[in-house]
């Protein structure tokens, strides 16, 4: 690592090495906090819904959920709209995108674990599966974009 080297494999290594780190270790944190989310205020937002609108909030960043939830309210919250906010984070954590391989890396795959009825549907390119398992939306030779269009029907056939 030193002057005058002409092999630079060490430095490179030690350099992705503390890249890798971070980056698994930043994907760690990401993972606790949305373990943490879900659950994890359902009483304060209760709460929340019980007493309507709270106090401005002078630094909204050291608020919990349900005290921004409650602070933010213009009125007494509905217990509808309180489920409907807990629903939201599973509705986001069922959905799995996978993108091709090193040798088919135009495949694309979106799928919804939410249950539904078996059907399957097969074009050219796209491919759709369902059943008990979810819907799964399976595209070859996909465009940059397709992934957005193939969540968007995965949802929708997962929904009704």
């Amino acid at each position: 690592m030193g002057e005058g080297e002409s092999n630079p494999q060490l430095a490179l290594g030690l350099i992705f090495s503390v890249i890798g780190i971070f980056g698994f270790v930043l994907l760690l944190l990401q993972r606790a906090d949305l373990e943490h989310v879900p659950g994890g205020d359902a009483t304060g937002r209760s709460r929340a819904a019980a007493e309507g609108g709270g106090p401005a909030a002078d630094n909204p960043a050291a608020l919990s959920e349900s005290g921004l939830w409650a602070a933010l309210a213009t009125g007494p919250i509905e217990v509808d709209a309180v489920q409907a906010q807990a629903e939201m984070w599973d509705v986001g954590r069922r959905v799995k995108i996978s993108f091709g391989g090193h040798e088919d890396a135009r495949h694309r795959e979106v799928a919804v674990a939410e249950p539904c009825r078996a059907f399957e549907a097969t074009s050219k390119r796209v491919e759709v599966r369902s059943g008990p398992d979810g819907v799964v939306v399976s595209r070859r030779k996909a465009g940059q974009g397709d992934w957005l269009c193939d969540l968007w029907l995965a949802q929708r056939l997962a929904s009704g």
